[in-house]
């Protein structure tokens, strides 16, 4: 298992009955895996810390950051700017607010923000309603 060392720690608790390897890993140092470059992203998610990632390879780069509000450091958003698509947390609609999660709103404005080529919205709950408008629209001409 490869992460933070207080998240590989805090896994370890939870997962006493499973044998596997730990690699601790520090945030914004790059390593590689089945050859992609990998690097852990500090994310907002309180209490505990949580990481998003930066996945790169010849062909993409790809951003992820489930289990994340908006409000993220300064590095963690220069490294996720501009990727070629970018996986991101967007739990409830629009006109709901979360302390651990961003909503569908916050998460495309996030995405926007950061200029990213493509993003998908994950960690989507039960709430979210089938009438969100299709990604590639313009976000100024939809009726939040």
């Amino acid at each position: 298992m490869y992460g933070d060392p207080h998240v590989l720690s805090y896994c370890s608790q939870f997962f006493s009955f499973l044998s596997y390897n730990k690699c601790p890993v520090e945030a914004y140092r790059p390593f590689m895996l089945f050859g992609m470059q990998i690097t852990l992203l500090p994310v907002n998610h309180p209490p505990v810390p949580t990481f998003g990632l930066r996945i790169e390879t010849k062909e993409a780069v790809i951003g992820y950051t489930a289990d994340s509000r908006s409000d993220i450091s300064h590095e963690t958003r220069t490294c996720l700017e501009g990727v070629d698509l970018l996986l991101i947390d967007g739990m409830v609609p629009p006109d709901m607010h979360l302390n651990k999660h961003m909503n569908y709103e916050e998460a495309c404005c996030l995405a926007e923000d950061l200029g990213v080529r493509s993003f998908r919205c994950v960690h989507l709950s039960h709430l979210m309603p089938w009438e969100l408008p299709c990604l590639g629209m313009d976000m100024d001409t939809w009726n939040w």
